[in-house]
């Protein structure tokens, strides 16, 4: 909570918090506007950060079967049986 004691009549208790905001920055004396960096722009931010990213020793790990197979049902039983019996969180 940002508590404003040098003009406390300067924000109207009506104020939307874009007008809060910009009291806060007139405030804290923080710019609103930025300048580009030059040579910096999206394309070269996501090629740099692909090319940092990727692993070229990678190697896709095996699948693993996670599911039963089509041959293997299960009942009403064993599906109440195994909800039951999870660890409580």
């Amino acid at each position: 909570m940002i508590c404003i004691q040098s003009r406390p009549n300067s924000i109207e208790p009506n104020s939307d918090t874009k007008d809060i905001w910009t009291k806060v920055r007139q405030l804290t004396k923080r710019r609103t506007d930025t300048s580009a960096v030059s040579g910096l722009t999206a394309t070269s931010l996501n090629n740099h950060y692909t090319r940092v990213s990727t692993d070229d020793n990678h190697t896709p790990s095996r699948k693993q079967t996670v599911a039963p197979s089509d041959n293997q049902r299960l009942s009403e039983f064993d599906v109440f049986y195994q909800l039951d019996h999870l660890h409580h969180t």
